[in-house]
């Protein structure tokens, strides 16, 4: 699939799974000599800590802090020539004086910006301007700066092992824990003792380290707890199980973050991928459309089981997150298809 011939794209990206490599290796597939810069240390910047209580924190530090000179020092210190036809810059961005000294000695160069969080848990509204052209993953922020809407992309690895038909779930979810994600999560269980789930939470640790959680936990049932202990983890898990677990089973959770309103890529694999969907999202619910493969999270619903295991798995969603692989969506990032 290579549409490029050799031309040359600077890809700076957080570190954050294997996501990076992802990305690296889909590029080469399409056709780009890539250089890849991965941020080079753990950051408030990071994906996996950007979800935490020292959101107001963070808020006024990228407010006063001036420009990410510091991070574009390293990216040029990586780099052997400044000469590329592309630069995509995920998430962190780069100083205006680096893309402007990399648009003073490549005359074609296109720049492109791509948020996977949102303008709501960092003020990167200044940084917009410097690149070319800007998407972000979250709809309101798109709406509301006036930027392009790109849902995440999916990505399934082209070796990915054969499934084990015996190891089957109705319900799939990973992700960080919360109170609200732990309450809906365990009535949903509560309320259907049939269903087969491969449910993740962690870091456990924060319920014995935080004085709210301990709290929190002293007005549970015992029937709650047991489920909660049996979902509540410390470990990490590697991408490629996450995405073995999901494409075992049949419908997928989708628990919001609050502060966020763009679709997760476990969730864009999940609707692409043609499985049932429970969500808290209201947008997306009605993005959905009229099928069947979407419904709320907080509605008890009394044919649970056979509305998941039920084929009838097309939406508007699928048909069109089907166009996020990441391939695709590099094309779409990149405007290959335009050239």
């Amino acid at each position: 699939m290579k549409l490029m011939n050799s031309k040359r794209i600077l890809l700076t990206v957080p570190n954050f799974y294997s996501y990076p490599e992802i990305i690296e290796n889909a590029l080469f597939d399409l056709g780009f000599t890539v250089t890849k810069i991965v941020y080079p240390k753990k950051s408030i910047y990071m994906p996996i800590f950007c979800k935490s209580k020292f959101n107001f924190l963070r808020k006024i530090y990228t407010l006063f802090k001036d420009d990410f000179d510091d991070y574009s020092l390293y990216c040029e210190s990586q780099i052997e020539s400044l000469k590329f036809e592309y630069l995509l810059t995920i998430n962190i961005p780069l100083s205006r004086r680096f893309i402007e000294k990399m648009k003073s000695e490549n005359c074609n160069l296109q720049t492109i910006y791509y948020l996977w969080d949102s303008l709501h848990q960092f003020n990167f509204i200044k940084y917009l301007s410097y690149y070319d052209r800007v998407y972000t993953f979250d709809y309101a922020d798109a709406k509301e700066f006036n930027i392009v809407y790109l849902p995440n992309f999916w990505y399934i690895d082209k070796n990915f092992s054969c499934l084990d038909e015996k190891e089957r779930y109705d319900l799939f979810f990973v992700g960080k824990f919360s109170i609200h994600r732990a309450e809906v999560i365990v009535s949903l269980l509560q309320n259907n003792p049939e269903l087969q789930y491969y449910i993740r939470l962690y870091n456990k640790t924060l319920l014995t380290e935080n004085a709210q959680y301990r709290e929190w936990l002293k007005t549970k049932s015992e029937d709650f707890m047991r489920l909660l202990e049996g979902i509540v983890v410390n470990e990490t898990i590697m991408l490629d199980d996450i995405n073995k677990k999901l494409m075992s089973s049949d419908c997928v959770l989708d628990i919001e973050s609050y502060e966020q309103n763009g679709y997760s890529q476990r969730v864009v694999l999940a609707l692409a991928k043609g499985k049932k969907l429970l969500t808290t999202n209201q947008i997306l619910l009605q993005q959905s459309g009229e099928g069947e493969q979407v419904r709320d999270i907080n509605i008890v619903w009394q044919d649970l089981h056979q509305w998941i295991v039920n084929n009838n798995n097309d939406s508007a969603l699928k048909i069109k997150l089907q166009e996020c692989e990441i391939h695709q969506w590099l094309c779409q990032l990149l405007g290959l298809y335009h050239e």
